[in-house]
């Protein structure tokens, strides 16, 4: 998946960037690395105007930029998913505690003022205070136009597809409100998972990043995964019901396991998946 800053490292995550990008790491479950502090800053891209700090909704989730008062419940999500974490997440540590999360929003509230990089926590509205994940997206280069998501989704909630369904909320933000030409994925290699949602979404597989980040004193190798402006136009717009407040058409570091043996590169070549069309059986999400 794609990889945090102390939950999310925005040079883990994906393409090769500064040290430590983003803790989202591609992951064969529900992560893409989301920890935008390191990140961001290491890349030193232009500051640009924030997105409104309102809550987003996708057909079963919301999603809400970072406060304080997250705190505790991003703490227990985090501790509640460490094996997994941390095969894939530099940030993810056996001692992570209150003051890392407080760390992670500080800067999490910060980035999303300079008009950096945003962080959103995912929740059920049926749950609302019982933190799911998170799903960032940050420029890597503004006068470019280009882009990066990244994510992960606690352990006791994958196979659920919320990765996919948030992704493709994350995408229309990306596309519509940042008008970035060109979004990146970062997965590490043997994350059937994370590819799977990739190929859903309409990404292209790209090349291999050779041993971009370690981990726990391991190389990893992560695969890029591209999808451009007018291939995400092309492939068509959810029509997702909103909330009041929520000015996206449809919105958003992954873990889950591949119950496939296939283990076959293939190349996102099918049409962007609506967040209407998202299965929320499938094992894939």
């Amino acid at each position: 998946m794609r990889r945090p800053v102390l939950p999310v490292d925005r040079h883990e995550d994906g393409g090769g960037r500064a040290a430590r990008i983003r803790n989202l790491v591609t992951h064969p479950m529900d992560i893409q690395p989301v920890h935008p502090s390191i990140v961001r800053r290491a890349i030193g891209c232009a500051t640009v105007e924030p997105l409104d700090r309102t809550i987003r909704a996708t057909p079963r989730y919301i999603l809400r930029p970072f406060e304080r008062h997250d705190v505790l419940s991003l703490v227990e999500a985090v501790r509640a998913s460490l094996p997994d974490l941390q095969q894939w997440l530099p940030w993810a540590h056996a001692s992570y505690g209150r003051s890392d999360a407080q760390a992670y929003i500080r800067e999490s509230i910060r980035s999303w003022k300079e008009g950096k990089a945003f962080d959103l926590a995912i929740r059920n509205p049926d749950e609302p205070h019982r933190h799911l994940g998170n799903i960032s997206i940050w420029f890597l280069s503004k006068s470019f136009r280009t882009g990066e998501v990244g994510y992960w989704v606690r352990s006791d909630e994958t196979t659920k597809g919320i990765a996919t369904e948030v992704t493709a909320r994350a995408l229309e933000i990306a596309f519509d409100e940042m008008h970035l030409h060109r979004t990146i994925l970062r997965i590490a290699l043997g994350n059937r998972g994370s590819e799977r949602v990739a190929e859903k979404l309409g990404f292209v597989r790209e090349g291999v990043l050779r041993e971009e980040i370690k981990i726990r004193g391991q190389w990893l190798d992560h695969s890029v995964w591209g999808l451009l402006d007018h291939e995400f136009h092309k492939g068509g717009r959810s029509t997702v019901p909103r909330s009041e407040g929520d000015r996206f058409p449809g919105n958003a570091d992954r873990l889950e396991p591949d119950p496939s043996p296939d283990t076959r590169d293939r190349t996102g070549d099918r049409p962007f998946t609506r967040i209407s069309e998202v299965d929320p059986t499938d094992p894939a999400g």
